[in-house]
């Protein structure tokens, strides 16, 4: 499939879940990719499907569509026609989105987010809704990572290590807690940063401040859930895999043990290594054996901001991109950047 505007529009509307019955199912995002695997074999564009009649359907692509996990939900004449025939009212709910300040970038955009593309490949969501800069993720981003139980001490770690960054965006997911206070501390520093949200965009945007730190260009919101859904459990797992996939590196300031989606989120990166993890070093089980797994510990003091980060070796410098951990790292080792891989400027993905 092509990057262009018409399959873009082809992939809301097959994809969307801005309109649901039971007989338009929105595709999902296992369901797109065996969708596309089969176009491709075809040589057909997503958006051509718009125009077929029935025999065309019948004698252009095998239906149903042989899934590679298997399902009781098929892929089917029916039920593409049946998404077909929401077009004008996706394309109707698309302008309502845009005109409360809500977009929708898509796989067929080029301002889809690259580093996704490039780690998840055809995992990827087929599209993202999202307010304010989407350039911001182009950006260098450290990312913040914790509970939202925290006390006065969690606070203060997260304010300072956001301060040693404040020409650096932070990037977080959003919830209460540590998610919070990282990207407003971020945004007092006037600098800028990312929330990948589970849910509830819609709840978010009518907050004073962040609409105006959305209009100043300092905060972007970005979420695979439909802007008025709640989250819910595997979107915040999701989210989670995003926040590491677009971060230079990440920071765990606080982790329970065993349970809970920093655990698991950071679980998850130590096996994927999306990123490299830093899991901040107090006493307590969570961040622990985080360390013990893999997690590089940031140790500290009553000095934190001159002795725990040396900011001449920050992320600021792209070639240098350095946690200096006193007691940890000897002052020796360095951040190296993610590796760029060349995306194809034809074609979506690359399934051999």
């Amino acid at each position: 499939m092509n990057i262009n505007k018409e399959n873009s529009k082809a992939i809301i509307v097959f994809c969307s879940k801005l309109e649901i019955s039971q007989t338009s199912k929105p595709l999902s995002n296992a369901e797109f990719r065996d969708l596309l695997i089969e176009l491709d074999k075809k040589n057909i564009e997503l958006y051509q499907l718009f125009d077929f009649s029935d025999e065309e359907f019948k004698s252009k692509i095998d239906l149903p569509i042989k899934r590679k996990r298997k399902s009781k939900v098929l892929i089917d004449l029916k039920r593409l026609k049946s998404l077909i025939s929401r077009k004008i009212s996706i394309f109707f709910k698309v302008e309502k989105l845009n005109n409360i300040g809500l977009k929708i970038v898509t796989l067929s955009d080029s301002g889809y987010p690259k580093k996704i593309h490039e780690k998840l490949k055809e995992n990827a969501p087929p599209l993202f809704y999202y307010t304010g800069d989407i350039n911001l993720l182009n950006k260098s981003l450290i990312g913040f990572l914790g509970s939202r139980n925290v006390d006065d001490n969690d606070i203060k770690i997260t304010k300072d290590l956001v301060k040693n960054f404040n020409k650096t965006g932070i990037v977080s997911g959003g919830a209460e807690g540590i998610d919070s206070i990282c990207i407003n501390e971020s945004l007092n520093n006037n600098s800028f940063g990312v929330e990948f949200l589970a849910g509830s965009m819609l709840k978010r945007i009518k907050k004073t401040n962040t609409a105006k730190a959305i209009q100043d260009n300092k905060l972007l919101l970005i979420s695979a859930a439909l802007p008025s859904d709640r989250s819910y459990k595997y979107t915040a797992m999701e989210r989670n895999k995003f926040i590491y996939i677009c971060s230079k590196q990440a920071i765990v300031i606080k982790s329970d043990h065993e349970k809970g989606g920093t655990w698991a989120g950071a679980i998850a990166n130590l096996n994927k290594k999306y990123t490299k993890l830093y899991c901040v070093d107090i006493d307590y089980k969570g961040n622990q054996e985080l360390i013990k797994k893999g997690a590089i510990p940031i140790k500290i003091d009553s000095n934190l901001s001159k002795d725990t980060i040396n900011k001449k070796d920050n992320l600021n410098n792209d070639s240098k991109d350095a946690i200096n951990e006193k007691d940890n790292l000897n002052k020796t080792e360095k951040l190296t950047n993610i590796e760029k891989a060349k995306s194809s400027q034809t074609s979506l993905f690359n399934f051999k």
